[in-house]
């Protein structure tokens, strides 16, 4: 079956302008758009896959900066010399380390040189190191993320494992933004294992740092957070989410960009497996504001497959959007296999309508 997104781009594109919603939406909706790379939302990144992808990682401070003759008023271009407090892969001997870099201030609309290493004092680094000795990030825009300074007392652990302590550890910073991005990092582990660390901050957290810590524990495969996220992923009211974003321009803290992460939570439904969220997917199809939360809710039912979702399912045939009607559909033909609700392999838009009565029309008949 091919997979085809619909949606009236127009709507989107005047409700919301270059924010992170916006861009997280495009992910969602659209077909790729032949321009430059569209950048990925700051504490939404795998670390896991970052990490297998560079040849080292390691947490350190920037110590001194030398720049390049290359800079302009909207490139920064240099060496950093780093000093290293942790080393999680690749060679551990280096105390510090120098790294090539390029920074691009438009980077928020063509997706490449993203990471400004005058904005935080400490990072996570993914880099890979050149036949000269120095060391380059291993991706543009993700290669570095603002972490605390704060680290475990000792290291224990190795890997990953080693980073999920140093990033517990850093929780206690004194500096919002820096406990913010800590928040974020423990999300891109993807470790079941941060739960409790997350939870702290989801009941006793300031606002910012509930919501973060609650898209984390739900990246983390958290369910015992499915009742906050089905509150948010209901409540969700697209154009006024888009208006209390951040400006793209605006100066960013060390913490992740556009401070709210509600888009996010409600994007990462897709991802749910786990046949124990069926019931929260469906509360969110049936009540959500939004075509985006509603999308997001049937893909995630599409993929686990499971009857329970079959009224709700129907019942969104006729969803105000298109997307959800299309998908509605194709969740209904994967679990009955009914040649009534089964697009053929070659059908056209125009095909949808019809199929889309026809499954109605079986579904109803079959109930009776």
């Amino acid at each position: 079956m091919k997979s085809r997104f619909y949606v009236n781009y127009s709507r989107i594109v005047s409700n919301v302008a270059m924010s992170r919603f916006f861009t997280l939406t495009l992910l969602l909706l659209l077909p790729l758009i032949c321009w430059a790379r569209i950048p990925i939302a700051e504490g939404t990144e795998d670390i896991p896959y970052l990490a297998e992808s560079a040849s080292s990682v390691f947490h350190a401070r920037v110590v001194r900066i030398e720049s390049s003759d290359q800079e302009t008023e909207w490139r920064q271009a240099g060496i950093a010399t780093l000093a290293v407090y942790r080393w999680y892969k690749g060679d551990p001997r280096p105390s510090t380390v120098r790294l090539r870099f390029s920074y691009d201030s438009n980077s928020a609309v063509n997706g490449h040189d993203c990471i400004d290493l005058r904005r935080s004092s400490t990072w996570l680094i993914f880099a890979n190191q050149t036949s000269s000795g120095l060391f380059e990030f291993s991706h543009d825009c993700q290669g570095g993320l603002p972490m605390a300074s704060i680290c475990a007392p000792s290291a224990s652990e190795t890997g990953l494992r080693q980073l999920q302590q140093d990033l517990i550890a850093g929780l206690s910073c004194s500096e919002p933004d820096m406990r913010l991005a800590n928040i974020a990092r423990l999300g891109g582990l993807k470790l079941t294992s941060s739960s409790d660390a997350l939870h702290s901050f989801i009941e006793h957290g300031t606002e910012a740092e509930s919501k973060w810590a609650t898209y984390a524990a739900l990246r983390s495969g958290d369910l015992s957070i499915l009742p906050e996220v089905e509150t948010i992923a209901i409540d969700l009211d697209h154009p006024k989410h888009a208006q209390q974003m951040r400006s793209p321009t605006a100066k960013k803290g060390a913490g992740p960009a556009y401070g709210d992460p509600e888009g996010d939570i409600v994007l990462e439904l897709r991802n749910l497996r786990d046949a124990q969220a069926v019931p929260a997917l469906i509360k969110i199809l049936e009540s959500a504001k939004t075509a985006l939360a509603r999308g997001c809710a049937v893909q995630a039912l599409q993929n686990m497959r499971d009857p329970r979702s079959l009224p709700s399912v129907v019942h969104h045939l006729t969803d105000s959007d298109s997307y959800v009607r299309y998908n509605s559909l194709v969740t209904i033909m994967y679990i009955t296999q009914q040649p009534e609700c089964t697009l053929p392999h070659d059908w056209k838009e125009s095909d949808i309508p019809a199929y889309v009565d026809r499954c109605k029309n079986w579904w109803e008949t079959s109930r009776e």
